[in-house]
């Protein structure tokens, strides 16, 4: 799935820079997810229309 983050409304974190999970996740497991899916944290609302569907190959 991909989602259009400029029609997102809310706050925004980045979790795949590693000054980022360090400073926003406690754990060394969180840590580890975040990064191997870089990961981000969307605190509001995304619109349906900024969701896209990507099809597996």
């Amino acid at each position: 799935m991909s989602v259009d983050l400029s029609q997102a409304e809310g706050e925004i974190t980045d979790l795949s820079t590693y000054e980022a999970r360090q400073y926003n996740l406690l754990d060394w497991k969180g840590r580890g997810y975040a990064m191997k899916s870089d990961e981000l944290v969307l605190e509001g609302w995304v619109p349906p229309t900024a969701i896209t569907e990507i099809p597996l190959p």
